[in-house]
């Protein structure tokens, strides 16, 4: 008797076992690699909204180390702002003013700078600028913004805010810029201090919603705050 020798090889199911195992691997690598992929983006994002708040915040207490120290008033045409280092007008909230003497410079060579957030269109955004004006000179205890050397070139208000990035509208429950500044009166008591309070988020998302608001996911905006006194941060 004639015995059919047996081929060898994969049954159909032994196969499809295979194929599903196979599929199963390459399903799981992938979600893994999504969910790495993913999460990368998310501190990419996060680091850039950081790096943002943080070189905003570092320009404004840079700044606040060179206040000039004597009290003067500053005259923009009809205006005229008391300025004990820095003034808070309107008591405070939407911008803050500096006169600054930078080292191995005379009276004659002092800095006026405006930082200022206004409100973009009916987006809950709000932008950040600076005005800078160069060469203002002393006299009389006034600056005259117009007789600065550098008045022309300081009408422009510069965003200090990359492209893209813009700041909360929280005006109803926190300010930019608040504080107390120092009276004439009472100069050396260490009373005045500015608190700076930034809250970053970028414009492409949720333009419509507060940072706080439940639709916002956590993560999309960046704060950082501090308090600046005439003897440093605290």
């Amino acid at each position: 008797m004639n015995i059919a020798p047996r081929r060898s090889g994969f049954t159909l199911l032994e196969m499809l076992i295979s194929v599903a195992i196979f599929s199963g691997l390459v399903i799981l690598i992938l979600s893994i690699f999504v969910r790495t992929a993913s999460s990368q983006a998310r501190v990419n994002v996060l680091r850039e909204k950081s790096e943002v708040a943080r070189s905003a915040m570092s320009r404004i207490t840079n700044d606040f180390q060179y206040l000039f120290t004597e009290p003067v008033t500053v005259v923009d045409g009809q205006n005229r702002t008391p300025v004990d280092g820095f003034a808070l007008p309107g008591g405070g909230g939407d911008d803050v003013v500096f006169v600054l003497k930078y080292p191995n410079r005379t009276d004659q060579e002092l800095v006026y700078k405006r930082y200022e957030s206004q409100p973009i269109g009916s987006d809950r955004l709000r932008s950040l600028t600076v005005q800078e004006i160069r060469g203002c000179r002393l006299s009389n205890g006034e600056i005259r913004l117009q007789s600065c050397s550098g008045h022309r070139d300081g009408e422009v208000k510069r965003s200090i805010l990359p492209e893209g990035f813009y700041l909360d509208d929280i005006r109803d429950t926190q300010t930019p810029f608040t504080g107390r500044v120092t009276n004439r009166t009472d100069r050396g008591s260490g009373t005045g201090y500015l608190k700076v309070a930034l809250t970053i988020r970028p414009s492409e998302d949720y333009r419509s919603f507060l940072c706080m608001n439940s639709n916002v996911p956590t993560g999309h905006c960046y704060k950082v705050e501090t308090v600046l006194t005439a003897g440093g941060l605290r």
